[in-house]
């Protein structure tokens, strides 16, 4: 594994926008918690709701934290000056765990630089991901087939899906 991100560290992905990506590191744990904890409401339809509260919990910045130090976790932050505007992370470096971009960012080309690390950080190339149901179009749009039902788990749906370039639908 190469400790620099791939592609390129600094891409200019919209009109004049500055966009670096990095490793991640502990000290990302607070703001990544943070980014992905102010979409829940495009993940869960209560946080609060007794079911998904493990959940929550689990995107909380010291298990986030946690997570950043396995070597099971690949976590890339995009950054313009120390404003992160998006993350991803990849578990077992086939399954997206995280793929976020801060909402006020969106447009600006981040979420297609965050995709070719996860494609250039994956073993192969075949990707799965839990998509949430709201996102199941997006990954749509990538490549990504549906692998099986919408699943409900604690409380949470989403579809597994898979992007295997190899494969013809």
């Amino acid at each position: 594994m190469v400790d620099a991100c791939r592609p390129p560290a600094t891409q200019r992905p919209g009109a004049g926008v500055d966009v670096t990506l990095r490793r991640a590191t502990a000290a990302d744990a607070d703001a990544i918690s943070g980014l992905v904890r102010g979409l829940l409401h495009h993940i869960v339809a209560d946080p609060d709701a007794p079911a998904v509260v493990a959940f929550v919990e689990a995107l909380g910045p010291a298990a986030t934290r946690d997570r950043i130090g396995l070597p099971r976790f690949s976590y890339v932050v995009a950054v313009r000056g120390s404003d992160l505007l998006g993350v991803a992370a990849l578990r077992d470096r086939s399954h997206l765990y995280h793929w976020f971009v801060r909402e006020s960012a969106h447009q600006q080309g981040i979420g297609r630089l965050l995709w070719q690390w996860i494609q250039a950080e994956a073993d192969g190339p075949r990707i799965t991901v839990n998509a949430t149901l709201s996102a199941v179009p997006v990954y749509r749009r990538l490549g990504f087939e549906a692998t099986a039902e919408v699943q409900s788990v604690d409380g949470l749906q989403f579809l597994p899906m898979a992007f295997d370039p190899d494969v013809v639908g």
